[in-house]
């Protein structure tokens, strides 16, 4: 086994992908990284001002600092959002332990966002302006 491909299958291992010989490369060849981490200054960037659909809910987060979630068909929760530490931080009453994730981005489709725990645990979704539409997925 080439170091090429010791590579890939650790990649694999690691992500759970199912690798197409060809499909992702490590740094041999072409490096395509599906998911690409942000810095505190890309999150603040990202997300401020703008609005994240997910499978059944979505949230919004004001550059001021407020967040708003609500679920399909439930009420909308208020809390506080920030980004510190190279990290997504939300604070929701009545709780006042802060909670922070990685926030990564794909690299191929750069509104596909996820937002990852200290365990791994992932919650994938859609980011888009305030003002586009929740059926518009495209700029």
């Amino acid at each position: 086994m080439t170091i090429c491909q010791s590579k890939r299958s650790m990649l694999a291992a690691i992500t759970g992908l199912v690798l197409v010989a060809g499909t992702v490369t490590t740094a041999c060849a072409e490096e395509v990284v599906p998911w690409q981490r942000l810095d505190t200054a890309a999150i603040q960037t990202v997300l401020a001002g703008n609005i994240i659909d997910y499978a059944n809910a979505r949230q919004e987060f004001s550059a001021s600092g407020r967040s708003y979630y609500a679920e399909t068909g439930g009420e909308t929760e208020f809390g506080q959002w920030e980004a510190r530490a190279n990290r997504y931080c939300s604070l929701w009453p009545p709780s006042t332990a802060w909670s922070c994730y990685k926030l990564e981005q794909d690299a191929g489709d750069p509104l596909h966002l996820r937002f990852v725990g200290e365990r791994g645990d992932s919650y994938p979704g859609y980011l888009r302006a305030q003002n586009q539409p929740a059926d518009s997925k495209s700029p």
